[in-house]
This record gives structure tokens, C-alpha cells and sequence, in this order.
């Protein structure tokens, strides 16, 4: 693990083992003693997830925020940004513009599962060079699509290279793979381990894994799709850190399954 890495997860870290059975009615326990992330929440949320034993957030989130005029959006992003240090959380920050907040850890690159949209590693080099230069030494994250990592063929070397080029982008990577939420008649709990495992093993890096804990209200793909039963979820972290995760992240949405945020 290289330093930048080594840094991003020691101030991850939490401080004990929490339940988190106060969303969603699901009720599991985080592993100890390593990174605990949620995708993006609102603000109102803050509160809630860190008493549940999340210590980074990414964002900002503001609800139906493609719909409010700039000047509005940017009060609702500082806004967003107080509440996440009232809530004493850590968060990872998509494109920003100027001076990091206290608590930012870590950006993530703007362009999400770049792997699952035949985005090459070549087209996000510029905004990678630009981070580097604007925020030295702050830790890039990428986020990449786990079921185009399982199902690569990496016994070719165009392949492997692909996904080291990918690799090279970042300082630590994530896989999102959300089994019962896409068809849980044919997908097993232990699909993000396979994308963990896989994915260390060819690039080296520090792998996150993010988890599935809701209904997504995905579109079928074939079985059924729904939210995981609160084992379901316990068995997939428990298979994601036995693969060696180097942390995990709950991936929730708001009651309809989609951003935007009218329910909570």
C-alpha cells in the first residue's frame, strides 16, 4: 500500500464496532477497525448515518439540486458541508473548486464506473493531473463497476492492463456489485468478494467495497430483484473482508430507490 493509501485509511478508520439497524429496518454489524463510507446522503441524513458508525460521507448531496439556480446550489453545498462537521463526519468531495474543507479526506474522480461505459483510463488522465496539481498530497478514489471486473477476462494481458491503467488513476479504488438488488434468484452474496479479490490481485491497490442495504427499485434483469434480508448483508461484508476489502460503504437511497431526495 503506498502512502497516500496508507493515510486516506487511517483517517477512515472508525473507533468500534456499530449496529446499524436504525435505517431502513435492516439490522447488521459493521466490521471493526476499518474504513466505513456512505454513497452520497443530504444533510438531513448526516446525522443519522454517523450515529450509525459511518465516518466519511461522500458528496455534496442536495436534494433536487439540478433544479436550484447556481447561487442556491453553492449555499446548499456549504450548508452541506457545515452539517457534515456538525455530525463529525469525514467526506470525499466530486470536483471541487477551491479551498478543501477540514474534514475532506479524499476526492473521488467525477467520472463513476468509467469500466462500465467504455470510458478508457486515457480520457480522465487531465482531470487526475489536474487534482494532483491543484490538491497535493490529498488521496483520489475511483469507482468501478464490479460485475465488468468479474466477468473480465484477465487471462488476456490487454485486460490486465486496462484495469492497471485504470488503477493508476487513483490511490484507492472501489467496486460497487449489488447482488439481490439485480436478480436475486441467480446472484450470491459473495459477487463483491469475487470483484474485491479480483480486482486486488491485478491492480495491487487498497479496494473498497460498497454495499448493498436497501431497495434500489432496479429495473429486472431477469429473476427478481429486492432489497438484501439483514443476513444477506451480513453475509456480504463478512465475504468482501475475507477478500481482503480494505473498507466498506453502504450504499443507500431514498425510499423510491432513485436521487433526488423527496423521501427519506
Amino acid at each position: 500500500m503506498n502512502r497516500i493509501a496508507a493515510v486516506i485509511l487511517a483517517l477512515l478508520i472508525p473507533l468500534a464496532m456499530r449496529d446499524c439497524g436504525a435505517v431502513y429496518g435492516q439490522t447488521t454489524t459493521q466490521p471493526t477497525n476499518v474504513p466505513v463510507l456512505a454513497w452520497n446522503q443530504p444533510a438531513r441524513n448526516l446525522p443519522t448515518i454517523a450515529a450509525m458508525g459511518v465516518t466519511t460521507v461522500l458528496g455534496a448531496e442536495i436534494e433536487n439540486g439540478k433544479a436550484l439556480a447556481p447561487d442556491v446550489l453553492a449555499a446548499a453545498k456549504i450548508a452541506w458541508v457545515k452539517a457534515s462537521q456538525d455530525a463529525g463526519l469525514n467526506i470525499i468531495l466530486k470536483a471541487p473548486t477551491g479551498p478543501l474543507p477540514v474534514n475532506c479526506v479524499g476526492i473521488i474522480l467525477s467520472i463513476d464506473e468509467p469500466n462500465g461505459k467504455a470510458i478508457p483510463p486515457a480520457a480522465m488522465l487531465g482531470e487526475r493531473d489536474d487534482l494532483r496539481a491543484r490538491y497535493p498530497g490529498v488521496p483520489l478514489i475511483l469507482s468501478l463497476a464490479g460485475d465488468k471486473i468479474t466477468s473480465a477476462n484477465f487471462r488476456a494481458a490487454d485486460q490486465v492492463q486496462l484495469y492497471k491503467d485504470y488503477a493508476a488513476l487513483a490511490d484507492v479504488l472501489t467496486v460497487d456489485v449489488y447482488s439481490f438488488n439485480r436478480d436475486a434468484t441467480r446472484y450470491k452474496a459473495t459477487w463483491t468478494a469475487d470483484a474485491v479479490k479480483t480486482l486486488k490481485a491485478v491492480t495491487g491497490k487498497p479496494v473498497i467495497a460498497w454495499i448493498e442495504c436497501n431497495d434500489q427499485q432496479l429495473k429486472p434483469i431477469g429473476g427478481a430483484n429486492r432489497a438484501p434480508t439483514p443476513a444477506e448483508i451480513k453475509e456480504t461484508v463478512d465475504a468482501a473482508m475475507g477478500a481482503g476489502a480494505a473498507g466498506i460503504g453502504w450504499f443507500m437511497t431514498c425510499d423510491s430507490g432513485k436521487y433526488g431526495w423527496p423521501q427519506s
